[in-house]
């Protein structure tokens, strides 16, 4: 009898040893950890991040392109090499960089509006402006128009013949990037002549509505250059005699200017 309780006893104990022995290696040898708890979290928290990532990198890039001057620009500086592969196109404005011998690659005839770019040629050429893109590789084609039409008294109908226009240029040079240069100001006297209804609150409205252009076609908008407006926002009076041509030193002026966003 003594025998039977003394196995029964080191029965009990022996199972009591074993428990406890199971019960320290869970708890003690092989402790739960706080990560497996927080992993999930964690988890979380990075796919949000690659979520908030992704939602950064697939947003469509802001079309627009603006004009950063300083107060001190290089007005020495006269190489403009770095434009041999970019064309501008436009009006009287751009008949400048070529007139001084600034720009090889200039397409422009005063008076040019966003319906004769399909007819006008340059002198010299029979050729229509806009054909003049056909079979070339223009790294950058500069567009500037509207002066001749911030006088009209619909604005929508020249924004949507510009849309034509970019369309078209689009269509002949695939390759290219286009930007569309701002109109730029004319100085306080021309403003106050009001001649054929262009002022500078006028060239101001055509260009917001220019500017929401590009941003539709998902090409650059270049902004006024700071660099040739007085204080009041018009043109500099010394930049031009007749207040809206540029004199050969303020159109190099603008074209170093130009070259913060084109070169």
């Amino acid at each position: 009898m003594k025998t039977k309780n003394l196995v029964f006893t080191l029965s009990c104990v022996l199972i009591i040893v074993i428990l406890g022995f199971s019960i320290y290696k869970s708890y003690f040898l092989n402790p739960v950890s706080v990560d497996s708890f927080t992993t999930a979290d964690s988890d979380s928290e990075i796919t949000t991040e690659l979520i908030k990532t992704e939602s950064v990198i697939h947003t469509e890039p802001d079309s627009t392109t603006e004009i950063m001057t300083t107060a001190a620009l290089n007005t020495e500086d006269d190489d403009f090499s770095c434009y041999d592969n970019i064309v501008f196109i436009g009006n009287s404005r751009f008949v400048s960089f070529k007139n001084y011998g600034l720009c090889k690659n200039v397409y422009a005839v005063v008076g040019l509006t966003v319906d004769t770019i399909f007819t006008k040629s340059v002198s010299g050429s029979g050729v229509a402006v806009i054909n003049e893109l056909y079979g070339k590789n223009y790294d950058k084609i500069v567009l500037m128009m509207g002066d001749n039409e911030c006088g009209w008294p619909n604005l929508d109908i020249f924004i949507e013949r510009y849309e034509k226009v970019i369309d078209a240029i689009k269509e002949r040079a695939p390759g290219s990037e286009i930007y569309i240069h701002a109109v730029l100001p004319i100085s306080a006297e021309a403003s106050a002549k009001n001649n054929y209804g262009c002022n500078n609150n006028a060239i101001n409205s055509l260009n917001a509505k220019i500017k929401q252009l590009c941003a539709e076609e998902g090409v650059f908008f270049i902004d006024q250059p700071s660099c040739l407006k007085a204080s009041d926002g018009s043109l500099l009076p010394e930049a031009a005699s007749d207040g809206i041509l540029l004199s050969k030193s303020y159109a190099e002026i603008w074209l170093n200017s130009l070259k913060k966003v084109l070169c």
